[in-house]
């Protein structure tokens, strides 16, 4: 170091020191709940199949709205249409329900992954964007 009238030069230097990498993937379940009338409607049909008709006029509902929520709940596989003209719970639908007398349990199961690198020196988790393309830290 040199000393010049009053200030203090110095040479700053950077070091790369290299890190563990840590690829780091977990699931965790969120659950959720269904619409009012799609959850009652399987409510309905775990008790016994139903024609469409009848299910309309259960919920007073125009044709249209009979057929939306039904192509719903048969779009996610839960009901399906049986050989009598009956609409039905598939055995995923019937899944959903841990008891009889309880409302469906939606279980949304969510993967995520984190790429992270440890700093040797402290000990942090640092994120990708401050490693160099060698897989090393710029400190």
């Amino acid at each position: 170091m040199k000393e010049q009238k009053n200030s203090l030069i110095y040479n700053q230097i950077d070091f790369i020191i290299k890190a563990p990498r840590f690829h780091i993937t977990f699931s965790y379940s969120d659950d959720k709940r269904l619409s009012f009338v799609r959850e009652y409607l399987l409510r309905l049909l775990l008790l016994c199949p139903c024609c469409p008709e009848k299910i309309a006029t259960y919920f007073e509902f125009s044709q249209y709205e009979t057929e939306n929520a039904l192509n719903d709940l048969a779009n996610r596989n839960w009901i399906e249409y049986l050989a009598d003209g009956n609409i039905g719970l598939t055995t995923a639908g019937k899944k959903l329900f841990k008891y009889s007398s309880t409302e469906p349990i939606l279980v949304d199961l969510r993967t995520e992954e984190i790429e992270m690198y440890m700093e040797l020196l402290n000990e942090n988790f640092i994120e990708k964007k401050y490693t160099s393309n060698k897989k090393m830290l710029l400190i």
